[in-house]
């Protein structure tokens, strides 16, 4: 991926982040793909997901598109490639959305969506958007839904725990880091939403 110019503007509470998450160790020409899982339910995730995408689109000039993935793995997959008309772009960024607007899944005879039944077929998934955009943010829904974060990390490049102050507990948060792992994933860190006090000291370790 090359480097690109960097609009000067007020710094965000994402930029420390991106820096060293999201270009810190960056290979010039290849795409990395972030998925998101909340720990536990955090309605704020398409919040800070769409943050971070703007900031990356806007400030850092990069092309970016947003999946959720509980919308994604229900959609009808006809053909072996995402349709050019199922982009929307977000705003006037290069920040970009993959929408499916039909009725109906695809499923196999075992009741599994396409998305679900075939690993191959979201590996070439992946594969076909790492073409067209520099960063994937995925949106992966709750520690509730772990088998969505399954079936995506590994083949993506990590992945990123949102817990919530006041409401995420210590065995959770534990637990989602072995979660990731179990699934073959690669933990990049943790994001505290909501935090408005000092951290304390066992939280500091986990994050």
């Amino acid at each position: 991926m090359a480097k690109r110019r960097v609009t000067a503007s007020r710094p965000s509470v994402y930029e420390h982040m991106i820096y060293t998450v999201f270009q810190g160790g960056a290979t010039p020409g290849q795409s990395k793909a972030i998925a998101f899982i909340s720990c536990p339910d955090n309605n704020n995730v398409p919040r800070i997901i769409l943050g971070i995408g703007t900031e990356l689109a806007k400030r850092f000039r990069s092309r970016v598109v947003l999946l959720d993935l509980c919308a994604i793995a229900e959609a009808d997959w006809e053909v072996d490639r995402v349709p050019d008309a199922s982009y929307r772009q977000v705003a006037d960024s290069d920040l970009w959305t993959i929408t499916y607007e039909r009725e109906r899944s695809l499923r196999d005879d075992s009741g599994l969506s396409r998305w679900s039944a075939d690993p191959e077929f979201r590996k070439r998934f992946f594969s076909q958007i790492r073409a067209k955009f520099d960063y994937i943010l995925v949106d992966c829904g709750s520690l509730a839904s772990s088998s969505a974060l399954s079936g995506v990390a590994p083949i993506i490049d990590g992945v990123i725990l949102i817990a919530r102050a006041g409401v995420t507990r210590r065995a959770q948060l534990g637990y989602a880091r072995s979660l990731v792992h179990e699934c073959g994933g690669h933990l990049l860190g943790s994001v505290l939403d909501g935090r408005t006090y000092p951290l304390p000291q066992w939280l500091h370790r986990l994050l």
